[in-house]
């Protein structure tokens, strides 16, 4: 068998565990699904699943860190206006279940501090820094230290979404029209 075509199976195998395995997480938990859910939904071997994955935390933050990366895909997009625009449309991500049981519920005690933060830094952070970088470049913020500021606003869109998961109804409308008011006056602060 040819080599590249081996390695483009294998890889298309692993991206194959990672869907269904997201689809599970957010389906069942991730206590509530087992290595048996994932590769008997393929079905994959105990071995073939092996091969790829140490195990369900490994899966886990595989598809943590995929799913991270096709969410920062448009902001990378984005200049200052734009996100100015849209940045709010992330608090939409609530009314998702599957992101809220595996981004809200299953995150924090699944992975620790270190984790999360290096799963953070490498896409989103790191999407939100090249963003502020480049409004003061052309003058729409004033210099500040973007590292800092793009941890602030994570930070900030976190916690909005962790409350806001847990809301429902008038309260719901109610928070999230604050949080978008909140977040815009820090936003406005940053502005020349």
């Amino acid at each position: 068998m040819d080599m590249s075509l081996k390695i483009e199976q294998g890889e298309e195998t692993k991206r194959q565990i990672l869907k269904v395995a997201r689809k599970l997480f957010g389906k069942n938990g991730y206590n509530n699904t087992s290595i048996e859910d994932i590769y008997s939904s393929l079905n994959l071997t105990r071995g073939a699943l092996y091969h790829h994955f140490s195990g369900k935390k490994e899966i886990f933050y595989e598809m943590c860190r995929v799913y991270n990366h096709e969410l920062v895909q448009e902001l990378e997009n984005w200049d200052w206006r734009e996100f100015r625009k849209r940045w709010s449309e992330t608090l939409d991500l609530t009314e998702d279940k599957n992101f809220v049981q595996i981004w809200i519920k299953d995150l924090a005690s699944v992975l620790n501090a270190k984790e999360m933060s290096q799963l953070d830094e490498e896409s989103i952070e790191k999407s939100i820094t090249v963003l502020l970088e480049g409004a003061i470049r052309n003058g729409s913020i004033r210099k500040i230290p973007t590292k800092e500021a793009s941890q602030m606003i994570l930070g900030m869109l976190n916690q909005a979404l962790l409350v806001l998961s847990e809301l429902e109804g008038d309260s719901l409308l109610r928070s999230k029209k604050n949080f978008i008011k909140v977040m815009n006056l820090f936003l406005d602060s940053l502005e020349s």
